[in-house]
């Protein structure tokens, strides 16, 4: 049924909000088609001298392939140091390093701390 009030857009705006928020997906069910990549992950976090980096577009599912990841790797991995950066629009390579650096020191230093 076609809205015919403010009210009734208002309603339908809000349902599709709610439906397409943007909010990373993670549920694995909802991740089809990426398995590949999460198996990529996990070997190289495996492997020795290894270390893995997500990079790219906004949108393309970085948070969602990270979020996916842990929920069915993380009560394995939980000896892993694990840093998140946010790229800014004013970043350069070396700030974005910068930063990654620093939130896996502080990261690694408080794990030494609780354990």
């Amino acid at each position: 049924m076609k809205p015919k009030t403010d009210d009734d857009w208002f309603s339908l705006s809000f349902e599709i909000r709610q439906l397409f928020d943007g909010a990373p997906i993670d549920e694995s069910d909802l991740f089809s088609g990426r398995s590949k990549e999460i198996t990529r992950i996990l070997e190289a976090s495996l492997s020795k001298s290894k270390h893995v980096v997500l990079f790219g577009e906004r949108g393309v599912g970085k948070t969602s392939l990270s979020s996916v990841f842990w929920k069915r790797y993380g009560n394995t991995l939980q000896s892993f140091v694990v840093g998140r950066v946010q790229a800014n629009p004013s970043d350069t390579f070396h700030s974005i390093w910068f930063r990654g650096l620093d939130e896996l020191k502080a990261n690694a230093e408080a794990r030494v701390r609780t354990h």
